[in-house]
């Protein structure tokens, strides 16, 4: 039988300690103990002990101390989980500074190379599974928490697991995903919950979970940490090694697109879809692949060849991150002229020609970086495909040091700046190269520009305005 479990030759006290990890597995349900008088007649000393436990245990003590109000104090306390995402310190920085209560539980990440084949865990996996519930449990009924916390879902497993047992002991989920949601679209509907909230920062991804039946999708932008990112004395001395006309930064993604090119089978229907996808997507930077691809089957005919939903999100994420490599190396070759600086991974040297550029390391994101963003006269942005609507980091974090940015028009970018005042945008390379050489010979208009978008993020674009937006939106939908 199924879900079936045989304890057998276990003294009394082990025998309740046992049934009460199958009553975790199984997210805390309420035990119904059926006694069966023969047996309990034949071994009363073994049997009496037992069922006066499971007796006590029969509704989880657990769930009864936790059910507590989420939402009434205005001092909430928020339990985040730690995954090492970048975005976290921010995040955790900018709840404390708006006076709530934040403790962090790190959670377990797969090996590199240890990754979940068809579903199956193993020992090692499902060990520290348990043990990371049992320090969230413990970690739950001391400091009570109206929320959790989590970026892009990490702590989360596919089979819903976890979203299973926290919807049983109604603790709600605030996620937000800075990054692709793919994780979530598989198995989608074992994570389904009514006390999950998704904060997404591209707007094409709200109805299309709300589609699969996640009820609470918001939209909520990338912003920066103007205590990392801040403005430098243009004569300060830690600058002078990174001064120069025109930078770039970013990932020449030759390592991101082989492997996820080896995540689906290969096929001449395949190639042959793939090659028009990256056409169409190079040509509307706005359109999502799976709406090209769709339109490729309407148009030409041609069905992806492929039956498993995992192989169909690998050949869609491959083909964005082909169009962002192409469109990356389009850009930085247009600016040859202008000695542009490249900070990257070594697969510029396959990209590019080294003699024409000047290719670095790639810079530390909390330490490097916010020197280059106010040493450069010029920082170029070039978005992801990933992103149809969206913006990126840079924009924020460029306009908080008080940096001159050159980026792509996006369509959120409007509604986030006032453009040609506080952001200066470029159609195509042709474009792009007129802008560059136009603001590097008028250097007070580029300095108006940088300080006005400044402003602009200050106030209304840190994590202190996400945060309090998030929060803001979930005291609303639970009141």
């Amino acid at each position: 039988l199924p879900n079936l479990s045989l304890l057998v030759g276990e003294e009394p006290a082990q025998m309740v300690k046992q049934t009460g990890k199958i009553q975790l597995k199984y997210c805390l349900r309420d035990l119904n103990v059926v006694e069966h008088p023969p047996t309990v007649r034949a071994f009363p000393s073994f049997y009496r002990p037992v069922l006066k436990q499971l007796r006590r245990c029969s509704r989880s003590e657990l769930r009864r101390r936790i059910f507590y109000p989420k939402v009434r104090s205005e001092k909430l306390n928020i339990l985040v989980f730690d995954s090492g995402y970048f975005t976290l310190r921010e995040s955790v920085r900018a709840l404390e500074m708006l006076n709530h209560s934040v403790e962090v539980l790190s959670v377990p990440r797969p090996q590199q190379g240890q990754e979940q084949v068809d579903g199956q865990e193993d020992g090692g996996a499902r060990e520290c599974g348990e043990n990371f519930v049992k320090r969230l449990l413990t970690k739950i009924t001391s400091f009570k928490p109206h929320f959790i916390f989590t970026v892009n879902h990490l702590g989360f497993d596919k089979e819903g697991k976890l979203t299973e047992l926290l919807t049983q002991l109604q603790i709600p989920v605030l996620c937000w995903y800075v990054d692709s949601p793919s994780y979530i679209l598989e198995n989608h509907e074992r994570n389904l919950s009514p006390l999950l909230y998704i904060f997404v920062w591209e707007k094409h991804y709200v109805e299309k979970l709300k589609n699969l039946g996640f009820r609470n999708v918001y939209y909520l932008p990338l912003a920066t940490d103007p205590e990392v990112f801040r403005r430098i004395p243009s004569h300060h001395r830690c600058l002078d090694s990174y001064r120069c006309d025109v930078s770039f930064v970013g990932n020449s993604m030759v390592k991101a697109v082989e492997k996820w090119f080896r995540k689906f089978p290969h096929s001449p229907a395949a190639e042959k879809i793939g090659q028009l996808a990256i056409q169409m997507q190079r040509r509307s930077h706005q359109t999502p692949m799976e709406e090209i691809l769709s339109r490729i089957k309407s148009e030409y005919g041609l069905s992806i060849p492929f039956e498993h939903d995992e192989a169909i999100i690998a050949f869609e994420s491959a083909l964005v991150l082909k169009s962002t490599q192409q469109y990356r190396r389009e850009l930085v070759e247009a600016l040859e002229e202008f000695g542009l600086h490249i900070y990257g991974d070594e697969g510029w040297f396959s990209l590019v020609s080294p003699e024409k550029f000047a290719l670095f390391p790639p810079l530390d994101y909390y330490t490097q970086l916010p020197l280059l963003y106010n040493a450069s006269k010029v920082n170029l942005n070039a978005t992801s495909f990933q992103m149809n609507s969206a913006v990126n980091q840079r924009v924020f974090d460029v306009a908080a040091c008080g940096g001159f940015l050159l980026t792509d028009c996006q369509p959120d970018m409007q509604e986030l700046f006032e453009l040609g005042r506080e952001a200066i945008c470029y159609q195509d390379r042709e474009q792009l190269k007129e802008l560059v050489k136009f603001y590097l010979q008028h250097p007070q208009q580029r300095a108006e520009i940088a300080r006005q978008a400044r402003e602009r993020v200050l106030a209304e674009h840190t994590y202190l305005h996400r945060m309090e937006k998030m929060i803001s939106v979930f005291r609303e939908e639970m009141s």
